[in-house]
């Protein structure tokens, strides 16, 4: 039905009234979707609906680059000519250009001076792994004069689908297949990794019992782009051998992973003489239990509170798991937990290329996904897992919306931690960098003082180690301590 009225819109230019709206063709293809995702909660072909509820959300929103996209877009680009990731000073010219005529007017050009190579190309601050998959794709949309991010588009399509395929064939997980979808989804139009983390770290756990060698260089390509998965890697390596002894697929699987993941530290030796071309983004630290937890249950940052019956149906997958001592949660816990130690020595912790969450958050939920899918979803228990399931679709449809402005833009408070800390200040106290940029709007503000409008809650100074405090209502904490965001 839906089909048939978008048809009739696109037909007739639509039409509007003070109580309903049919002027969008591709916003009616996505209402429709998402009303037969919940409508189809229990059917075996639910791995295809998912895919139909990303794609329509894809066809209804506009093409942009948020984050750090233009790094992405620009190796692409240069992969899929034949040419090296890095860029020469024309070529990022000739693609600035490309970009503005397209209407990006935020296109940034500008190239890091200390990342160039003796051949006097650019090389970027994130990896070519996600690029060279997108390449094939990009050299289809440049051919037909289709703005570039739709080839990242379509391959985050098809890595999502990949992944709800196995959830549903090889666990039966159908909503968890839509749990794991719907934090992705504002991911799902834009030239950025988040969505090739997760699709690859999920798809090789998921194989992981039956398919150790494809899981082992599933791990290895990603990890290529993020090091930090080198610790997944070797741990899965590990089990493999527990589990499967040294047989080929075994050992060829951890061979090809482990050359994957050593591509990115060998490319930026061979281009740059470093191991890694973003050291001023790291601070190394032991962090506070506060940063280590922070891209899971802070009020503005936290995966959980985005992604909530994920986590539940994660810690009870969990619960099974470790009752029943089964096999391979060592592995998992390790990686996750090396993931969020990573995490933690970032300077821009509340950074951008995100509808709110943190993208490291995201990355544990890929992680720690086999637990969930562990869960049996028992007859006397099905309705209130289609229920929730069902809210976390209505959820993602309006907050993950790919329409959904980047919160790196404009930085601004979620009406949880407006909420919390209006009525009940000293229930949560965040890392500094989180306050100050989500009270005052703004990227990099000065740490203090600043206060929450209406009073409620401060960062001060203070004599406290790292220099800041928080007021709630007249009582003085110290703030959670964050080198590089101090007085």
């Amino acid at each position: 039905m839906f089909i048939a009225i978008a048809v009739l819109v696109a037909a007739t230019g639509g039409f509007q009234t003070s109580f309903l709206s049919l002027t969008s063709p591709s916003r009616l293809f996505f209402e429709g979707a998402a009303r037969l995702l919940i409508g189809s909660l229990a059917s075996p072909r639910l791995s295809l609906i998912v895919l139909f509820l990303i794609a329509a959300a894809a066809a209804d929103s506009e093409p942009r680059r948020v984050g750090d996209g233009f790094e992405y877009v620009a190796m692409a680009r240069n992969l899929a000519r034949g040419l090296p990731p890095a860029v020469s000073a024309e070529e990022a010219s000739a693609l600035t250009a490309d970009m503005a005529a397209r209407g990006d007017g935020t296109w940034d050009g500008a190239l890091i001076a200390t990342l160039r190579g003796a051949d006097r190309r650019y090389d970027f601050p994130h990896f070519w792994m996600p690029p060279l998959l997108a390449a094939p794709l990009v050299a289809v949309t440049d051919a037909a004069g289709v703005h570039p991010v739709r080839a990242f588009t379509l391959l985050n399509l098809l890595l999502t689908a990949g992944v709800c395929a196995l959830l549903v064939t090889r666990t039966g997980g159908g909503p968890v297949a839509v749990l794991f979808a719907a934090p992705m989804l504002w991911w799902i139009d834009k030239a950025h990794a988040e969505i090739f983390f997760s699709a690859l770290v999920a798809g090789a756990l998921l194989l992981r019992a039956t398919r150790p060698g494809t899981t082992l260089v599933l791990l290895g390509v990603a990890a290529a782009q993020g090091p930090v998965l080198a610790v997944l890697l070797a741990g899965c390596a590990v089990e493999a051998v527990a589990r499967h002894g040294t047989t080929r697929p075994v050992v060829g699987g951890a061979l090809v992973g482990a050359v994957m993941a050593a591509l990115h530290p060998l490319y930026y030796l061979w281009r740059l003489g470093t191991m890694s071309p973003l050291p001023d983004t790291v601070t190394a630290h032991l962090p506070p239990l506060r940063a280590l937890v922070t891209p899971l249950t802070d009020l503005n940052l936290g995966v959980v509170w985005f992604a909530p019956v994920l986590r539940v149906l994660t810690l009870a997958g969990l619960a099974v798991v470790l009752r029943q001592r089964r096999g391979g949660s060592l592995a998992l816990l390790v990686g996750a937990a090396a993931l969020l130690v990573a995490a933690s020595q970032v300077t821009n912790v509340n950074h951008g290329g995100t509808p709110g969450m943190s993208r490291y958050g995201v990355w544990t939920l890929a992680i720690l996904l086999p637990f969930a899918a562990q869960v049996d979803l028992a007859r006397r228990r099905r309705a209130a897992a289609i229920g929730a399931t069902a809210l976390t679709v209505v959820f993602a449809a309006v907050a993950l919306h790919p329409r959904v402005a980047d919160a790196g833009i404009d930085p601004r408070l979620t009406p949880l931690a407006t909420l919390v800390w209006t009525q009940a200040p000293g229930l949560d106290n965040p890392l500094p960098e989180v306050f100050v940029e989500r009270v005052t709007h703004a990227d990099g503000a000065p740490p203090s003082p600043v206060a929450l409008p209406g009073g409620g809650k401060a960062l001060i100074a203070c004599e406290a180690p790292g220099g800041l405090c928080y007021d709630n209502g007249g009582r003085i904490v110290p703030a959670p301590r964050q080198p590089g965001f101090t007085r």
